[in-house]
């Protein structure tokens, strides 16, 4: 995975796949951390971090899937 992220960031080729991929990745960490909250009860507050980490990086990776999507530039290309 961190080949095809590195690969993402310095060649557009594979950007929306890395996107999806890093999308697809943290939102799976954070629901399941949600999941382990509601399961288990609180966590450290370090734990709490990590989920407000992982929730903004899948946050980010779908706003920039979403202005991927809305520019003029790929419509041309495509």
């Amino acid at each position: 995975m961190a080949i095809l992220f590195c690969l993402g960031a310095s060649n557009t080729r594979y950007t929306r796949t890395s996107l999806i991929t890093l999308f697809t990745f943290m939102s799976g960490l954070a629901v399941g951390r949600v999941v382990s909250i509601v399961a288990d009860g609180w966590p450290h507050p370090l734990l709490i971090a990590v989920l407000v980490v992982e929730a903004s990086y899948a946050g980010a990776a779908a706003y920039l899937l979403r202005v991927e999507d809305s520019s003029p530039q790929l419509r041309e290309t495509a």
